[in-house]
């Protein structure tokens, strides 16, 4: 405890009141002359002596006045030495400054209390273990010394009001109350609940809305908004299925719909959400309720002063002795008293209403904040601008302990937001509630200083802090996450380096990710050493995941296949027979008659013929105009170094002379030890030939003739022509898309080793690994599973085809995971649904290492008193009390910054030294800038929404209760002025 004064000057006024009195001393004395009478000298030997009585207790009482003038309270101090907290979990968390060196035990039995001990550099320790009864008696006994202690009663039920029939809702009311969580007040009692529950436009207050209005969003799949919130640690809302949601308008996302749509929000005065609780499949789900609850306490602990009885007296230490004054000045003083006493009872009066007062300009010397939350009277309600930098933490400290609250001031923040505040670089981010796709006058800020016109969709190509800011010049902060890191082992194809080309990923060669979590291994046919393959066992059992594309090229090691399958969970079958993989000459037209969608249209199909074995084929291409010119000769083998010099071979320009180039071409196919077959792409459009007895040359020379028309002004006369007379076919495509469909036609509909697929594709809904991705994605083609579930032994089926042919599964593998994906990355066995395919792929492996990966905390930088920058880092319960923090600067690099934490607090703070400018925040270790993140100066709006920032509610605390001191002053002017009556020995009043 600690005394101090909220107006200290008023003490000053002690000496012209000690003058006033003496003056009125001397007064009343030079205007008596007292002459001695008979009677009076009998009347003084008879009555009681009171003159010193009457004249000395005005003046104390008025020294009394002017003392509680001057606003005297008692303070109480934090405890610094031991600290309690309680989690969702179950568990306590005890910190202890300076502990013995020994276990926890039971005081009564001496038996040691299973718990979890993580210790700090300074010798402080925190203590984790199971909820005990209120009350038990603990001992942490030491060789030399020990610490009794006691476990802390639980937190008074929490008071809330519920507006309306919810459904559902009121049945996990009642099952709260029951377990004594919460206590239902009615609308007679409204006015102390501590949260409200009903529709968003009638609750106030604290509470969980649910909107009932504005757009609406059909089956929305249910996400996370943010990494790692704990309000849904364990919970999986990607599983959650509602037929409609409307968004809400305002907050911070919590779960969004997959285009970023806001469905559960959370606001400065509480949650929001945008659909019932009974919607859809939640009914028949555990889950949803215990997000409720963590709202509902999170909301209860905040609306509390966390004041006892004992504090809130020393806090209002004027009020009380004003009011015990109130009631005695009568007795002490009679009816002289009175008019005293009235300006003491206007006084207290005043006390009641609520003070609120605007927070200073900001100053060099931060500390005047605390100073000035030091003068204020308990009670008083602080104005803050949302959007200046936030105070520092010790006045919001100097709030709480004081019994103080705060308020918003300024302008409420525009309705839009970001879809999400985090994402990985290449993710697309929607903005919410923007009136019109106009984002003219918009910019954005990337996290090296640069800015650029906003455009959409936004999609930030690299990590850090970026910027967001609109045409009025509001702000919204985006934190881009670093890329995830990938280790790719592929066999003779490019295939999955394709499938990890998005910037969400950062692929490499080399070694395995470190740390696992967050880290991917994709293989495909690659053989490994038993060294390599126990090093992948270990580190998916550290949290890794591991990739498997089986198919084309299939693994030829046997060992390799039987190792990797225990980890997967399946059989990995041997490689299917390979037969001939020389698929003959690509004869390409590169006249200047296809252009634009034709020409991309030819590019395309051949890229896709080409890239169609995944590195197994062997193929010829040549392109002609007037002339035909040779680009790979027959039986070239299809590397991933070959495709990358395509495109830049293929122009289009010049004549179109079709039967020339065939003439050229047939006596090498006669040649050819290979197959001998000619994939013709054209728009059909050539100069006249003999083209009967073009086919019958081919048609005698064996030569087997597919042709693909592209385009959608073709001509069909040529091509008939020829595949009549060499037994060939033509076929026709507009686009792409068909083109891939005509193409795929090439390949045998059920070759050794493979079975074509039958639609649909079947998703199994509980999977967690769908991440609520569970729009429908089309089907591959050919799945290298022919024998139903033979191969597959203790991975569960994530995709499968109609006849339940496994395409995705998932093995668990302690803290990692084990995908095996069954249908190659051939674009040909894919199908038309190859993009979107490969596309789904990534979003599952993406959401998977979203929650394998690191989690990361939260961090906010502010000042300190002494002016200093601060910076705040989330801590979770069964941290330390300490944390090592790497940083970097535009000055230094790798330095550290040791954080530290009060008992019991939810963050860990640290002064960045003067000399670092623009500190880089390092989320990993050991420090690795490829995992960094920038934090800025956080406004108190944003600080409000970190509900690990220790900050008190927001609102007032009480009462003022803090009597204005000229009153008081004035009542002991009046008092020690006034004629005051005393009663004497025999009844009668005396002046």
């Amino acid at each position: 405890m600690s005394i101090e004064l909220i107006q200290p000057y008023w003490l000053l006024s002690l000496l012209p009141f000690a003058l006033y009195w003496w003056w009125l001393r001397y007064r009343q004395r030079s205007k008596v002359s007292p002459i001695p009478v008979a009677q009076v000298e009998i009347w003084k030997r008879l009555s009681t002596p009171t003159e010193i009585r009457t004249k000395l207790l005005p003046l104390c009482i008025g020294f009394f006045l002017i003392l509680l003038s001057a606003g005297p309270r008692v303070v109480p101090l934090p405890e610094n030495e031991i600290g309690w907290s309680r989690d969702f979990n179950g568990f306590i968390h005890l910190d202890v400054k300076t502990p013995p060196q020994g276990p926890l035990s039971l005081l009564d039995t001496g038996s040691p209390v299973n718990a979890t001990y993580v210790s700090s550099a300074s010798g402080a320790v925190t203590i984790s273990f199971l909820e005990l009864p209120p009350e038990t008696l603990l001992n942490l006994k030491g060789s030399n010394n020990s610490l009794e202690l006691k476990v802390p009663p639980r937190p008074d039920p929490i008071r809330v009001f519920q507006l309306g029939e919810q459904p559902g809702v009121n049945e996990v009311l009642t099952a709260l109350e029951e377990q004594n969580w919460i206590t239902r007040v009615d609308a007679a009692q409204r006015y102390t609940a501590e949260v409200e529950i009903g529709p968003a436009r009638s609750v106030r207050n604290r509470h969980v809305g649910f909107v009932s209005d504005g757009p609406e969003v059909w089956l929305p799949s249910m996400r996370a908004a943010k990494l790692d919130d704990p309000l849904l640690r364990g919970l999986q809302p990607e599983q959650w299925t509602i037929s409609s949601s409307y968004q809400t308008a305002t907050g911070t996302p919590i779960l969004t719909g997959s285009k970023g749509e806001a469905l559960v929000t959370r606001t400065a005065d509480g949650f929001l959400w945008g659909f019932s609780p009974t919607g859809g499949d939640l009914s028949e789900r555990s889950d949803w309720p215990l997000l409720l609850t963590r709202m509902l306490i999170e909301l209860g602990e905040a609306s509390r002063s966390r004041i006892d009885s004992q504090t809130w007296a020393g806090l209002h230490l004027p009020f009380l002795f004003t009011s015990i004054l109130l009631v005695l000045l009568p007795v002490l003083l009679g009816s002289g008293s009175k008019w005293s006493a009235a300006v003491l009872f206007i006084a207290l009066l005043g006390s009641l209403t609520q003070h609120e007062y605007r927070l200073p300009e900001k100053t060099s010397q931060t500390s005047s904040y605390v100073l000035w939350a030091k003068s204020l009277p308990a009670g008083s309600v602080i104005q803050i601008p949302r959007q200046e930098v936030a105070p520092p933490p010790e006045f919001f400290e100097a709030l709480k302990t004081r019994g103080m609250g705060w308020k918003f001031s300024g302008q409420q923040t525009p309705q839009w937001s970001l879809s999400k505040n985090s994402c990985r670089p290449g993710e697309v981010i929607h903005i919410v509630h923007l009136q019109d796709s106009d984002v003219s006058g918009w910019t954005q800020k990337n996290p090296r200083g640069s800015i650029s016109p906003l455009t959409l969709p936004l999609t930030p190509e690299f990590s850090g802090l970026w910027t967001i800011i609109d045409s009025q010049g509001v702000e919204a902060p985006l934190l881009v996450l670093p890329s995830f890191p990938v280790s790719i082992a592929e066999k003779n194809s490019a295939g999955l380096s394709q499938l990890f080309e998005e910037p969400t990923f950062k692929s490499s060669t080399i070694s395995l990710p470190t740390p696992p979590l967050g880290g991917l291994y994709a293989w495909q046919g690659q053989e490994l050493s038993s060294e390599r393959i126990e090093e992948i066992d270990r580190w998916v059992r550290s949290g890794g995941i591991l990739f498997a594309s089986v198919g084309s090229p299939g693994c030829e090691d046997e060992e390799t296949r039987n190792s990797l399958s225990n980890i997967l969970g399946v059989n990995l079958p041997e490689p299917p027979p390979e037969g001939d993989l020389d698929m003959g000459l690509l004869l390409i037209d590169l006249s200047g008659s296809l252009l634009g969608s034709a020409a991309t249209t030819l590019l395309e199909s051949t890229l896709i013929l080409l890239e169609s074995g995944d590195g197994n084929t062997r193929w010829g291409l040549a392109g002609f105009r007037d002339e035909l010119n040779w680009i790979l000769e027959p039986g070239t083998s299809i590397t991933s170094n070959t495709l990358e010099k395509i495109p830049e071979l293929i122009r289009s320009g010049g004549g179109t002379h079709l039967g020339k180039a065939i003439r050229k071409v047939l006596p090498v196919l006669k040649n050819h030890s290979g197959q001998r077959r000619v994939v013709l792409i054209t728009d059909g459009k050539t100069t006249p030939d003999r083209w009967s007895d073009l086919g019958k040359d081919l048609a005698l020379a064996e030569v087997e003739l597919e042709v693909l028309l592209v385009g959608k002004k073709t001509d069909t006369s040529v091509v008939s022509q020829l595949t009549r007379a060499s037994g060939g076919r033509w076929q026709k495509a507009a686009n792409p898309k068909e083109a891939q469909e005509i193409l795929k036609t090439l390949l045998e509909e059920n070759p050794a080793g493979w079975k074509k697929t039958t639609s649909p594709l079947i998703q199994d809904l509980s999977s967690v690994f769908l991440s609520g991705y569970t729009d429908p994605v089309g089907i591959p083609y050919q799945s290298l599973t022919p024998d139903s579930t033979a191969r597959i032994g203790t991975a569960e089926l994530v995709w499968t085809d109609a006849q339940r042919r496994p395409l995705l599964t998932l093995q668990r593998v302690e803290l990692g995971l084990a995908v095996t994906w069954w249908s190659g990355l051939d674009p040909l066995r894919l199908g038309s649904s190859g993009p979107r395919i490969k596309a789904r792929l990534r979003e599952l492996l993406v959401s998977a290492l979203e929650r394998n990966s690191t989690s990361l905390r939260q961090g906010a930088l502010t000042q300190s008193a002494s002016g200093k920058r601060v910076f705040m880092l989330e801590r979770r319960p069964g941290d330390g009390l300490e944390m090592e923090q790497g940083f970097d600067s535009s000055t230094l690099s790798d330095q550290s910054l040791l954080l530290s934490a009060e008992p019991g607090s939810t963050m860990f703070k640290g002064e960045i030294p003067d000399h670092i400018l623009d500190p880089v925040i390092y989320q990993q270790s050991p420090i690795d800038s490829e995992r960094s993140f920038v934090v800025s100066e956080s406004s108190l709006e944003n600080l409000a929404l970190m509900k690990w920032v220790d900050l008190p509610p927001k609102g007032k605390q009480a009462m003022g209760f803090q009597p204005h001191s000229f009153l008081l002053f004035l009542a002991a002017i009046i008092l020690i002025s006034s004629p005051v009556r005393q009663r004497s020995g025999l009844g009668r009043e005396q002046r």
